[in-house]
């Protein structure tokens, strides 16, 4: 975690670490009925209890800065069939849940960080696979294993085509996960594909 992310963050107490939890199933209760929502979730997500724990992991990282969520979260979305739509109510029903279901500054700061992950990621969705922009993306499990369990990830990859050094940046900097700390480090750049050819 940044020093800046740190200083910003809520402490890790179990009343925050609750609230999480609390939110988190909150916000899943009502997606699952959602007429947009539903139909990805219910048919993606088959260990409900799982994902949970993993959704309390990935929250207490992001909010509260604790190391709990060892995935990379945005690669396996890649795989799912969404437009800006559906960012767009997947940020409308975080937004209210965080803010309906979690006290006062961690309310506010998972209502701020669920906004900006929805528009970093629905642009990053949407965009650039309808440019067909996007090469390659996916994470890196920290054993020889799809599912690396315990051992997380190390990480992720993302190979995509940009104008320029410059704007590859600019869109890695947005990332809402940078801002918080939730990435120990972000590396940016220039590939060259030769093979194949």
């Amino acid at each position: 975690m940044t020093d800046a992310a740190a200083r910003e963050a809520p402490p890790a107490t179990p009343e925050n670490e609750a609230a999480i939890r609390a939110g988190v199933r909150a916000f899943y209760e009502v997606a699952k009925k959602d007429d947009l929502l539903g139909p990805i979730f219910n048919g993606v997500i088959k260990d409900w209890d799982g994902h949970l724990a993993a959704m309390d992991d990935f929250w207490s990282a992001a909010l509260l800065g604790t190391e709990r969520y060892r995935r990379a979260p945005f690669p396996p979305h890649l795989k799912l069939d969404m437009g800006q739509a559906h960012f767009d109510r997947w940020r409308d029903l975080w937004v209210e849940t965080a803010r309906t279901s979690m006290p006062g500054d961690l309310g506010e700061r998972a209502a701020r960080m669920g906004d900006s992950m929805a528009h970093c990621w629905g642009r990053a969705f949407v965009q650039m696979k309808a440019e067909g922009r996007l090469v390659i993306a996916g994470p890196c499990p920290a054993i020889d294993s799809p599912d690396p369990g315990p051992a997380g990830f190390s990480g992720s990859l993302i190979i995509a085509e940009f104008a320029s050094l410059e704007a590859a940046r600019a869109w890695a900097d947005a990332d809402p996960y940078i801002a918080a700390g939730v990435y120990e480090k972000v590396t940016v750049k220039p590939f060259k594909k030769a093979l194949p050819a």
